[in-house]
């Protein structure tokens, strides 16, 4: 009789687990669309490729090739783990059915934790440390020929409670401005100057403003930075920016972030993605089969200038 039961058991738990990872295969989140995704092989990586590549330039006598510049930033990776009990009297019983349902809540879990991971960092950018020691959201960045920058701006309005369409499309057209002008350790600009549409642009705001904040963007937003750069100058175009809603945030603020190619704001560190497996199958002395799951990975600020975050301010 144990025999046959343990083999129930154990078919029951196999299921279980092939439901869970067929589960874990196919799902979305917001974590590609903010962060480059870097494979990691120990418990901590250390990010010294932050500094810019060297230009080309024209070969008139002996190489000198530089550095780059590293900034010494390092981020650990994190255990997580997560289960579900299986109780064998609902197996004897033949009352399974419901372990479907379990298994794709588990599953579910899985999934959603990088982006929850995501969004509660992004609540504290005023707070946690950037690779330059200074917060990633900030007035004073500064990496060697830099020169101070800021991607935390304030910008002036009749109220500060009531944003019209008009102050929203300013505000953001003032940002993008700002963001146009960052420069790299060689105080090089990070965006070529060129005539081209704006996009990989995300506005995050709160759900209170986001009606507001569709309907300030049906038409193009036209950016344009004085002056110019070997005779080329910075005229762009916003054409239909995606607009995020997150429930929690304050009517206070926006979030504009900029995905340009594979740089992404932020860093998904990804050590071991999630590994499914069981316990007690075969346990006389335990009630339950337990089916779980551990990962290891981590999610930091990386690329502060291609973010910024901009207040609300009464005007005076």
């Amino acid at each position: 009789m144990a025999i046959v039961q343990n083999a129930l058991y154990a078919n029951v738990a196999q299921k279980v687990r092939h439901r869970v990872e067929t589960q874990l295969e196919n799902f979305t989140d917001i974590v590609p669309d903010l962060c480059m995704t870097v494979p990691s092989d120990t418990d901590i990586e250390e990010y010294d490729w932050m500094g810019a590549m060297p230009t080309v330039v024209e070969w008139l006598g002996d190489q000198t090739f530089s550095q780059i510049r590293s900034a010494g930033h390092t981020l650990r990776n994190r255990d997580w783990v997560n289960g579900i009990r299986l109780p064998k009297k609902k197996i004897d019983d033949g009352k399974t059915g419901y372990f479907d349902n379990l298994a794709d809540r588990l599953a579910g879990t899985f999934r959603k934790h990088p982006s929850g991971l995501l969004l509660d960092m992004m609540a504290e950018l005023e707070t946690i440390e950037c690779f330059d020691g200074q917060p990633f959201f900030d007035t004073d960045h500064e990496f060697g020929d830099s020169g101070l920058q800021s991607n935390l701006v304030t910008v002036e309005i009749a109220d500060v409670d009531n944003p019209t369409l008009t102050e929203i499309r300013e505000a953001v057209h003032a940002v993008l401005k700002n963001m146009l002008t960052y420069r790299n350790d060689r105080g090089e600009l990070y965006t070529f100057p060129t005539a081209q549409p704006f996009e990989g642009v995300t506005i995050y705001c709160s759900l209170d403003d986001w009606e507001l904040f569709n309907e300030a963007f049906t038409s193009a937003l036209k950016i344009t930075v004085e002056g110019s750069v070997n005779g080329v100058t910075n005229n762009y175009t916003l054409v239909n920016p995606t607009i995020v809603p997150l429930i929690g945030q304050s009517s206070g603020y926006f979030d504009v972030y900029r995905s340009e190619g594979d740089a992404k704001p932020f860093v998904f560190q990804d050590r071991q993605k999630v590994r499914i497996g069981d316990k007690f199958v075969t346990d006389v002395l335990e009630k339950d089969i337990v089916i779980g799951g551990n990962a290891r990975y981590a999610i930091g600020p990386m690329l502060w200038w291609l973010a910024t975050r901009c207040k609300w301010a009464q005007e005076a």
